[in-house]
């Protein structure tokens, strides 16, 4: 499974590989803005799921869980942290659980942590904030591949438009000499339909984070 994002470099072979466009792009089509593209879908995808990736670990604070079983259920799914600290001290791989145990093996990150020691409400006034986790957030390691995939089927939807114009200048007839041409835009919504059902379905399956993910 990719390690990141689709780059520039995926959007146009994908593109490429329908034959909408050359790969490098020539003509109108190396006009297009694949950049913007790809992270207007990207931003998209993070916006509609709520999984927001962090790219880098980061830090994030928070309270004790004040529940008898000891779950903390961060806002966001998680990859394998780097480090985790009650109060400043370390904790050792045996002070707490990540779950669903078997998340790295199916590609997945990680939803939420079941700690050894118990709080009891209310949560006293030295600990609130005072659980440090040092992961990488909104995803795991890797990105899934369907997920990867939905994320270019995203980009060639924002691109299509540009893509229509690029293929014929904007126009949708041709005459010279008394031969007219006609440019349909069928080829390209056969491929559109096709992404936005492709994508639409991604979304459902890997919407809002739950326990399992």
């Amino acid at each position: 499974m990719p390690a990141q994002y689709p780059a520039e470099a995926d959007l146009k072979t994908f593109l490429a590989a329908t034959g909408l466009m050359a790969n490098p792009p020539t003509g109108n089509a190396a006009l297009l803005d694949f950049a913007n593209a790809l992270q207007g879908s990207i931003d998209e995808w993070e916006r509609r799921t709520g999984r927001i990736r962090s790219g880098a670990a980061a830090a994030r604070l928070f309270d004790p869980p004040a529940n008898r079983y000891g779950f903390l259920i961060p806002d966001q799914p998680f990859a394998t942290p780097t480090a985790i600290s009650y109060q400043g001290a370390a904790l050792a791989a045996t002070d707490y659980f990540l779950l669903p145990h078997e998340a790295p093996q199916n590609g997945l990150p990680y939803r939420y942590i079941q700690f050894a020691h118990r709080w009891m409400a209310p949560t006293l006034w030295g600990d609130i904030g005072k659980i440090s986790i040092t992961a990488v957030w909104g995803a795991g390691a890797t990105v899934l591949s369907a997920v990867w995939m939905a994320v270019l089927q995203g980009a060639a939807l924002v691109l299509a438009p540009q893509m229509l114009t690029a293929q014929h200048g904007g126009r949708t007839r041709w005459t010279q000499e008394g031969v007219t041409e006609e440019f349909s835009p069928q080829t390209l919504k056969a491929y559109t339909d096709g992404w936005q059902s492709a994508y639409e379905r991604a979304i459902k399956v890997w919407g809002r984070p739950s326990l399992i993910y």
